[in-house]
């Protein structure tokens, strides 16, 4: 295939968690590049300059979108596994 026929995608799990206490701030960024590292697989875990920690990725994709779906799907898990590992730095908040 060369480029034709293909579009941009992106998904984003936003609000996993948030750095409210910035004295975690070293410990929070550690374990991002650990996670960036091991579980995330092709999405990224980023903190936001508001506190917020997400994960994305960004891809390409044909008129077949089942490949999008297949991301949606094993994402959300990967989303989970990572809320487990940031709420042993991060407690849960509450949210609206």
């Amino acid at each position: 295939m060369d480029g034709e026929g293909l579009v941009d995608y992106q998904i984003s799990f936003k609000r996993l968690a948030y750095l409210t206490n910035y004295n975690d701030k070293a410990k929070v960024l550690e374990l991002i590049n650990e996670l960036n590292q091991t579980i995330a697989f092709y999405f990224t875990v980023f903190l936001a300059g508001d506190g917020e920690i997400i994960m994305k990725m960004m891809a390409k994709t044909s008129e077949d979108v089942r490949p999008v779906y297949d991301t949606l799907i094993v994402g959300s898990n990967v989303a989970k596994h990572v809320m487990a590992e940031l709420e042993k730095i991060i407690p849960p908040t509450e949210t609206e």
